[in-house]
């Protein structure tokens, strides 16, 4: 009888824990001099991991760009993103995006030319807001700001969203995530990654 009582004790504590609502808090500030991101991992409410990255844009030499072009190619041939267009899919739809808003701002010295690039961020922010609402389930339409300076150049974006989902969701999609990263590297894999999605 206290074997049966503990075992559901500790049943109903899994079911308990799995189903704690996470939340993430995405902060991103990027301009023409540097990229800022915030974020900020909540469970139950509670501020359980804080990371913050910024990167400044400075000028290099063309070796340094060379050596970048390199490293960037390298990495691109080995990116595990491909792997995981299978999956990504699945992954979105186990999130739901609480608050989505971005603010852009942009201008250069020619109006015309400004009023054109407007325009082509309202494209690009709308197929990008249609991408998400296909995809990921919303607690509230997505907002977009697009501001232009017709008498300075600026290029500024400003976003900021929370994304919503529970500890047993998240924890499952890790596990899909760790399985098919796991089966690749143990089956090896073509030089063409996405190949080997298509042949998967």
């Amino acid at each position: 009888m206290t074997t049966g009582i503990i075992v559901l004790a500790i049943a109903v504590a899994i079911v308990v824990l799995l189903s704690l609502p996470i939340s993430m808090r995405i902060h991103l500030n990027a301009d023409n001099k540097a990229i800022d991101v915030k974020a900020q991992l909540y469970i139950t409410g509670i501020l359980l991991f804080r990371y913050r990255k910024k990167n400044d844009f400075q000028p290099t030499s063309n070796e340094e760009k060379l050596n970048d072009s390199l490293k960037s190619s390298r990495l691109h041939q080995s990116t595990p993103f491909f792997h995981l267009l299978p999956i990504i899919d699945d992954v979105l739809r186990l999130l739901t995006i609480k608050k989505w808003s971005w603010n852009i701002e942009l201008g250069v010295d020619d109006a015309a030319l400004t009023g054109i690039l407007t325009g082509l961020a309202y494209g690009l922010a709308g197929i990008i807001n249609h991408f998400l609402l296909t995809n990921i389930r919303f607690l509230s339409l997505p907002t977009t700001t697009v501001t232009p300076h017709f008498n300075e150049p600026i290029m500024h974006a400003d976003l900021h969203c929370i994304v919503k989902s529970r500890l047993g969701k998240a924890i499952y999609a890790a596990i899909r995530i760790f399985i098919l990263l796991h089966r690749r590297g143990a089956h090896g894999g073509s030089s063409n990654p996405i190949a080997d999605v298509h042949h998967a």
